[in-house]
């Protein structure tokens, strides 16, 4: 009995030993490794000939693979891809804490002849992808502000790689202003949807005056107000002002007002 109890717990115990051995990969001249931690977290390394150029931990993480014209996506199995334009091959490392939905980071690494971290970009509250949004062979970071979570509404956001750090790109945002006959079209559609108790107007309106404002086009974003609420103007300077502070809540907000304070 004693013997078949200690060979049970061997074979109960087998296949954790055998997930708790490393994993490793070979790219060129690197090796990359996964490992397990006893706090249950995973280790990260990346190794040349027998040296450890970087190592971190995580939850968990991935490996991003950017395709042209297509968001990116993840992989148990890192890939490489040359996101910054110089012709090397970069490995992209997407994390997450253990036990936790926030936050989402994202490491690039140039594995070329001179290892380098090229950049971090972390805080994310939902995944973002790597696209090449102008065509000019570097790849953006592209996903949405998690500042407005709280208000079911999603602004898209496109940070660009700049002097070693992931920065909002106005350029990138700015959208031409719709003409006036284009935002009483827009505002009567939309207007025909549900109002949530708290707002003044739909979702769907203050999504896109959110959007306006995401893309340069603040004053526009302002018109649509007075056109879905022209006869109460007490009710649209609060809203006004309650929105304008959940904008400065974001991360990006000085970017974003900078942007559309230039294009007005």
């Amino acid at each position: 009995m004693s013997t078949l109890l200690t060979l049970i717990t061997l074979l109960t115990l087998w296949p954790l030993e055998k997930a708790a051995q490393p994993e490793d990969w070979t790219i060129g001249q690197y090796k990359v490794e996964r490992s397990y931690e006893s706090s249950g977290d995973l280790r990260y390394s990346i190794i040349r000939n027998g040296e450890t150029l970087y190592s971190d931990t995580a939850g968990q993480f991935w490996f991003v693979t950017v395709s042209k014209g297509k968001p990116s996506t993840s992989s148990p199995e890192p890939v490489t891809n040359d996101v910054t334009g110089d012709g090397i091959p970069d490995l992209i490392i997407e994390t997450v804490p253990l036990h936790s939905d926030c936050c989402w980071s994202y490491e690039v690494f140039s594995l070329g002849p001179k290892f380098k971290q090229v950049a971090k970009a972390e805080g994310f509250k939902s995944p973002m992808s790597f696209e090449d949004v102008n065509g000019d062979g570097i790849a953006e970071i592209v996903g949405e502000d998690s500042n407005f979570y709280t208000w079911y509404a999603s602004p898209r956001i496109v940070l660009k790689l700049d002097d070693g750090e992931y920065k909002l790109s106005s350029s990138l945002m700015r959208r031409k202003p719709p003409t006036l006959a284009g935002l009483r079209a827009k505002v009567a559609e939309l207007k025909k949807e549900p109002v949530y108790a708290g707002f003044p107007v739909a979702p769907d309106v203050y999504r896109y005056m959110i959007d306006l404002i995401y893309s340069g086009n603040e004053s526009a974003a302002w018109r649509v107000l007075e056109i879905a609420l022209p006869e109460k103007a007490a009710e649209r300077k609060d809203f006004k002002d309650e929105l304008i502070e959940q904008l400065k809540k974001s991360a990006y907000w000085p970017s974003i007002q900078e942007m559309n304070h230039a294009s007005s």
